[in-house]
C-alpha cells in the first residue's frame, strides 16, 4: 500500500523528468537548425595587466623627537646604509614586508627579524649618543623578497 507522500514524490520526479527530455530534446532539434544559425565573428579584446606594489605605511615620529636619518628600499636593493649625527637620546624603528628577513645592525648591536606579508613595526629603546664624535652608522641587509623601511629619530 502506498502513503499520499510517495505517491506525490513519484509525480513530482515524473513531471520533472518529462520537463527535462523537452528541455534536451528542444536543445537538441534547434542544435540541428541550420537556417536560424549566425556565424561568430571573431573579436579583438583587449586585455589590461594591473600590477599591484606592495607599500609599507610611513613610519611617524613621536612628538618630541625628529627624524635623524631615513633608509628603505624601493627597488630590492639587498644592502643598505646611513649615518647620522647624535648628540641626543635616539631610537631605531624599521619595517619589513614579505618574505624573507631583514637584518639591521648599529652600534654595537645586530637585530635578524622575519619579514611576513602584513608589516610589523620593530624598534629599539632608547639609546644614548656614542661617545666621541657621536656618529651612529646603521647597516641593513635582507635576504628574500623582502620589502623594508626604516628611521632613526633624536630626541628633541
Amino acid at each position: 500500500m502506498l502513503d499520499a507522500s510517495h505517491v506525490f514524490r513519484q509525480t513530482l520526479v515524473s513531471r520533472a523528468l518529462v520537463l527535462l527530455l523537452a528541455a534536451i530534446g528542444g536543445i537538441g532539434l534547434s542544435a540541428c537548425d541550420t537556417t536560424s544559425q549566425t556565424p561568430i565573428t571573431p573579436t579583438t579584446t583587449a586585455t589590461t595587466i594591473i600590477s599591484v606594489t606592495p607599500t609599507l605605511p610611513p613610519l611617524k615620529v613621536e612628538k618630541g623627537w625628529h627624524i635623524a636619518l631615513s633608509l628603505g628600499n624601493t627597488d630590492a636593493i639587498q644592502n643598505t646604509s646611513g649615518s647620522f649625527v647624535a648628540t641626543k637620546t635616539y631610537k631605531i624603528f624599521f619595517q619589513c614586508m614579505g618574505s624573507g628577513t631583514l637584518r639591521i645592525t648599529y652600534p654595537q648591536t645586530e637585530e635578524k627579524t622575519p619579514c611576513s606579508a602584513m608589516p610589523q613595526l620593530n624598534g629599539t629603546s632608547e639609546l644614548p649618543p656614542p661617545a666621541g664624535t657621536g656618529q651612529v652608522t646603521i647597516n641593513v641587509t635582507t635576504q628574500g623578497d623582502v620589502l623594508w623601511n626604516a628611521i632613526a629619530v633624536t630626541q628633541g
